[in-house]
């Protein structure tokens, strides 16, 4: 097994049973393997849009396993900490760790004053959805 492959069984095994929508089918064990105690639900309307993203209140495993960040090898922790699962930063450092600041994180790209509220990554890429 890859280093990568290894790293995504433990935190689907670790965080993909609460943070997936799914369906329990065998005895719960965050140390056993995420597909053998879960179904994982499909992407399908309504609670997501069409491309994957989440429309309705459900947790993002499924989007994120089809997303480019994850083809691309990103994880969990590589923007969560993992004992909190907070964000690790709250500014463009995040995605700057794989995405180039000096083209993205510029008025060229965001077309916003630099430094702003507005010219956070986030606000265009991962916009935040509340519900309840």
């Amino acid at each position: 097994m890859t280093n990568l492959k290894q790293t995504r069984t433990f935190h689907f095994n670790a965080c993909g049973g609460c943070h997936s929508l799914r369906q329990i089918i065998g005895e719960l064990d965050p140390a056993h393997d995420y597909h053998d105690q879960y179904v994982q639900r499909l992407l399908d309307d309504p609670l997501y849009h069409a491309d994957g993203q989440i429309q309705e209140e459900v947790f993002v495993l499924g989007s994120f396993m089809q997303s480019k960040i994850y083809q691309a090898g990103v994880t969990c922790t590589n923007c969560h900490n993992a004992h909190t699962g907070k964000v690790k930063t709250q500014d463009n450092t995040l995605c700057s760790q794989c995405h180039k600041a000096d083209h993205y994180d510029s008025p060229n790209h965001h077309h916003q004053k630099e430094k702003t509220e507005a010219a956070l990554c986030v606000n265009c890429h991962m916009p935040a959805t509340t519900y309840g």
